[in-house]
């Protein structure tokens, strides 16, 4: 176990790094609003794409497509909830 840890160090830290990216995002997604999820997301991309450049952490290109995916399901989700909710209360306006 301990020789998997430092031989694969930089590549859980990585991938922490995208699980708590994620978590912080849904917890903003669960209580924000949407300008929060989206300068979160800006945030966390542009800190992988800082530290992949500074070569702190050498993430492969599919955990950062990963990262920027999960953050563009949220935001699609996001909207997707903030439009329904507005559908509903003009239909229950009308109605």
């Amino acid at each position: 176990m301990r020789k998997f840890f430092n031989k694969n160090k930089k590549l859980i830290i990585s991938i922490s790094i995208i699980i708590l990216s994620a978590s912080f995002t849904n917890v903003i997604y669960n209580f924000g609003k949407f300008s929060n999820l989206v300068i979160l997301s800006f945030l966390f991309s542009g800190l992988f794409l800082y530290l992949n450049k500074k070569h702190i952490l050498k993430l492969p290109n599919l955990l950062l497509s990963i990262q920027s995916s999960l953050l563009t399901i949220f935001i699609n989700l996001k909207l997707t909830v903030e439009n329904e909710s507005l559908f509903q209360k003009h239909k229950l306006k009308i109605i």
